[in-house]
């Protein structure tokens, strides 16, 4: 099954390439995969799937060795969105573009709250977000989020301030 999910992971990475009208995003997606991991910062990971007890699959690309993000810290991350046929729907990533929000606040989906709690600035890491975790049975039309949707974020957290 782990073969498969990571093999299914591979395929949407490649689709994602082809499927996208917006180059700028393209160049968004490769760059969070190809910007070399800062070893100062961060030790690459053995890029295993795990599935978390959530229910999210979740890959590392690299461990921090920063501080661990906790509730009520304000995070800031690089996030790209993608649909699991690889369209992507929201990219925080190229130019240093940075989201930030208030980690357990419920400023973001579930998935996004309980991903980043496991992590320690400097880190990257892919999830894939099951819908009860994510948008829900009523998706985000906004974004072209369906109903019950599987949504992916490849994610860095790029600072964590405690407050």
């Amino acid at each position: 099954m782990k073969v498969l999910l990571t093999i299914f992971g591979i395929l949407c990475f490649a689709l994602s390439l082809h499927a996208q009208t917006d180059s700028t995003k393209e160049e968004e997606f490769i760059h969070f995969l190809a910007t070399p991991i800062d070893t100062s910062k961060a030790v690459v990971a053995p890029m295993k799937e795990i599935v978390h007890p959530s229910g999210m699959h979740v890959i590392d690309f690299a461990y921090g060795k920063g501080d661990t993000a906790k509730k009520g810290n304000t995070c800031y991350v690089h996030l790209i969105g993608s649909h699991m046929s690889g369209k992507f729907f929201m990219t925080q990533f190229f130019g240093k573009k940075v989201f930030s929000f208030v980690l357990g606040n419920g400023e973001v989906i579930e998935g996004l709250d309980i991903a980043i709690a496991e992590m320690q600035q400097g880190g990257r890491r892919r999830i894939v977000v099951p819908s009860e975790l994510g948008y829900g049975k009523k998706g985000n039309t906004a974004a072209g989020i369906g109903g019950g949707e599987t949504v992916i974020f490849d994610i860095e957290l790029v600072k964590v301030e405690k407050n």
